[in-house]
């Protein structure tokens, strides 16, 4: 029976970063010029033991280590363009799949604006007709000939009333429940300002000083529309 040999591949060593090789480059360079200023003070302090030939060698290497030193910067150069050149390379080879494969398409994005689009002009009209009823819930207590001093039971007394908050915020109130009107800019700027932290950085934060303003009081003294269960108001 004959044994068969098996043979071990070794794995291929992976490419010496140019980037050492300057580093060692240097690294000699400037050991060989310390042995030169090293050398030549000595002969200026008067040490008979340095000869002119000691010296010559020591500037040649010094000489020698810089140029090693420019070799391995300029093929550091070279091997970093060409990094780069891959680099641009694959990168546009990723951009063109994705808008291959339909990630760059605005159709869907077209489609969802047109659905916000929808859904503010649903939701304006309806702010619209709310605002519109409590206008005229509040001209119904405070206009004639519903005014108190027109005689006659009072419209409090009848359990409505229009009064104000402290911070003069006016208010209907029928049925002890406080209704505000809505400040519907407000609302919409409350939904940027609440998107705000979904959308990339780089666009995203240019929304927050425009909107946030606005927002800030988007449920204050108004329904508070997050919350269904308190859309109609509060206890008052």
């Amino acid at each position: 029976m004959t044994a068969t040999k098996t043979t071990r591949r070794t794995p291929a060593a992976a490419p010496r970063d140019p980037a050492d090789d300057v580093a060692q480059a240097e690294a000699e360079a400037t050991e060989a010029a310390a042995l030169v200023d090293a050398l030549e003070e000595r002969v200026r302090a008067g040490d008979d033991a340095v000869t002119a030939a000691e010296l010559d060698d020591a500037h040649r290497l010094s000489r020698f280590a810089r140029l090693r030193r420019e070799a391995a910067e300029r093929k550091a150069t070279v091997a970093r363009t060409a990094m780069v050149a891959d680099a641009r390379k694959t990168r546009a080879e990723e951009i063109k799949a994705a808008a291959r494969s339909g990630a760059l398409d605005v159709e869907p994005l077209a489609a969802a604006y047109a659905t916000m689009r929808d859904a503010v002009t649903a939701f304006v009209s309806a702010a619209n007709t709310y605002n519109q009823a409590w206008q005229q819930a509040r001209d119904g207590i405070e206009g004639y000939p519903f005014r108190e001093e027109e005689g006659g039971p009072a419209m409090a007394d009848l359990g409505v009333r229009v009064d104000s908050t402290f911070s003069g915020r006016p208010r209907v109130i029928a049925d002890g429940i406080a209704r505000f009107p809505l400040r519907t800019s407000e609302h919409l700027a409350r939904v940027v300002v609440d998107a705000e932290s979904s959308i990339s950085p780089r666009h995203g934060q240019l929304l927050r000083p425009v909107a946030e303003g606005m927002a800030r009081h988007a449920t204050m003294y108004q329904p508070d529309l997050a919350e269904a269960g308190e859309a109609d108001g509060g206890a008052a």
